[in-house]
C-alpha cells in the first residue's frame, strides 16, 4: 500500500509538472512580454517547478529516531545538484566543492551527504543508497584527526556577518555532530567498530576550549559548542543545534555517558539562549557582532537558514528528555 501511494503521488507530481512545462512553453512562444525572457531563465525557473515537486513529497516520521531518517534531510534537494555545479562528486565518489575555481573537500558536506543517502535507503529500499552512505562514513573515518578527533576544514573562510576570516586549518561543531550522526546509524546498521571507535574520538573537541583547539565557548557561563571557533566567540545557531543532535544520537546508540552530559548541558544553554536570537518574525544566525557591539544585541547582521527554524521547536521537543 505505501509503495502504491509513493507511485500514484510520483505521477501526479510528474502530471503537475508537465502541464506547467506546457502552459509556460506555449506563453513563452505566444507571449511577446514573456519572449523577452532569456531561455536560460525559462530553464531555472522550470528546474526551480521540478524540485518544488519532486523532492518534497516524503511523510517524515513523527518521532525522532537516531537510527531512523535524519530530521527532513530527504525534503530537500539532492546535496548534489549537478545544475548549480557547486558540489559535485569526485574522487571515490566523495562530494567536493567548488571555491575560487579550487575543488575542495568540507566534511560537514560529505557528512550531510552520507545522511541523506542513508535516509533514502531507509525510505526507497534499494542497497545503492547504502553503499554511498558507507562510503561517506569511511572517508570521515580515514580523514579524522585522531589526535584532536576532529574533522578539518582545509580552505580560509569568512565568518558571515563578520570580518574574522578563519585561517586553514579549522574545526567546526556542525562537522562534529553531523559526522557522529552518520557513523553511529553506519555503525547500528554494519556493526564495524571503527565507525563507532571514530565518533567517539569525534567527542574530544567538545571538551576543549576553542583557545585550546577545541570548540568549546561559554555564554554567561554556559557551555555553547561552536559552529565557527572565533575569537570573541560568535555563538552561530544552526551549527550548535545539530551539534546537540550529534551528540544525542551518541547518547543512545552508543550508550555514551560523555555524550549524555554535553547534550544535557548543551539543550540547557539553547533554551536560555535562544530569546537573544529572537528578532520577532526573523531570527538571527549568530551572536557574533554582539562581542563587538552589545547594544546592538537584536540589530540583524544574517539571518538564519530556515532550517534552522525548523529544528528549533524539534530539538526541544523531541530531544529533552
Amino acid at each position: 500500500m505505501y509503495k502504491i501511494n509513493l507511485f500514484f503521488k510520483f505521477f501526479i507530481k510528474n502530471f503537475l509538472f508537465l502541464l506547467i512545462s506546457i502552459f509556460l512553453l506555449f506563453n513563452l512562444i505566444f507571449n511577446p512580454n514573456i519572449l523577452k525572457i532569456s531561455w536560460y531563465t525559462f530553464y531555472k525557473k522550470l528546474s526551480n517547478l521540478k524540485n518544488k515537486f519532486l523532492y518534497y513529497k516524503s511523510p517524515l516520521p513523527s518521532v525522532y529516531s537516531p537510527t531512523n531518517i535524519y530530521l527532513y534531510i530527504v525534503n530537500i534537494p539532492p546535496i548534489i545538484n549537478k545544475q548549480k555545479n557547486k558540489i559535485f562528486l569526485y574522487k571515490q565518489g566523495i562530494p567536493v566543492i567548488k571555491i575560487i575555481n579550487k575543488n575542495v573537500y568540507n566534511p560537514t558536506t560529505i557528512a550531510q551527504y552520507g545522511l541523506q543517502k542513508y535516509s533514502y535507503y531507509l525510505l526507497y529500499k534499494k542497497d545503492k543508497y547504502l553503499k554511498e552512505a558507507i562510503r561517506s562514513a569511511d572517508w570521515l573515518v580515514e580523514n579524522q584527526n585522531l589526535y584532536s578527533g576532529a574533522w578539518e576544514y582545509n580552505f580560509d573562510f569568512k565568518v558571515p556577518g563578520t570580518d574574522i576570516i578563519l585561517k586553514s586549518p579549522w574545526i567546526s561543531a556542525i562537522a562534529q555532530g553531523q559526522s557522529m550522526s552518520l557513523l553511529v546509524r553506519i555503525y547500528y546498521i554494519t556493526k564495524n567498530i571503527k565507525y563507532r571507535k571514530s565518533a567517539e574520538i569525534a567527542l574530544k573537541p567538545f571538551l576543549k576550549k576553542v583557545n585550546e583547539g577545541g570548540i568549546l565557548s561559554y555564554f554567561w557561563g554556559r557551555p555553547f559548542y561552536e559552529e565557527y571557533p572565533t575569537n570573541p566567540p560568535s555563538f552561530t545557531l544552526n551549527g550548535f543545534m545539530f551539534s546537540l543532535i550529534g551528540l544525542y544520537d551518541m547518547a543512545v546508540i552508543l550508550k555514551s555517558n560523555t555524550a549524555k552530559t554535553l547534550f544535557n548541558n548543551g539543550i540547557k544553554t539553547l533554551e536560555f539562549i535562544l530569546p537573544f536570537y529572537d528578532l520577532g518574525p526573523e531570527c538571527d544566525y549568530h551572536l557574533g557582532h554582539t562581542a563587538y557591539h552589545l547594544h546592538h544585541l537584536f540589530v540583524p547582521k544574517t539571518k538564519v537558514h530556515p532550517a534552522g527554524v525548523i529544528i528549533i521547536p524539534f530539538i526541544l521537543y523531541y530531544l529533552k528528555d
